[in-house]
């Protein structure tokens, strides 16, 4: 039941969120999304999360209205702006959690689109 939330720190408009995978220990999302607010320099951070239980359920037979838990946070990865300006960036970014390697890692495809191009 894992998502990923993107953004760039202290830009709350920038953050996207991916859909949720179900229960699947490797989850791939090919999720494609626009960053606003980016400026060359600017770090991305990525957080993967693992959905309440119960909200996930809920979620599938339609919705419901209840106190949700909070979802636990996974494990996060960064990647600082100069290693996607201006060539781009395609690679492994390993998950950390506390400062600790978790063994994840997430694939990453990163490129910056000037203003006019997309």
């Amino acid at each position: 039941n894992a998502y990923c939330v993107c953004e760039i720190p202290l830009k709350p408009e920038s953050t996207v969120k991916t859909p949720f995978v179900p229960a699947n220990p490797n989850p791939v999302w090919r999720h494609s999304r626009t960053v606003k607010g980016y400026k060359p320099g600017d770090s991305v951070v990525f957080n993967v999360f693992s959905m309440d239980e119960e909200a996930v359920n809920q979620q599938a037979q339609g919705g419901g209205t209840r106190q949700k838990k909070r979802d636990e946070l996974l494990g996060t990865a960064a990647l600082a702006g100069d290693r996607f300006f201006p060539d781009g960036f395609d690679g492994l970014l390993n998950l950390t959690l506390t400062g600790r390697q978790v063994g994840a890692a997430l694939r990453v495809t990163a490129f910056v689109i000037e203003a006019g191009q997309g």
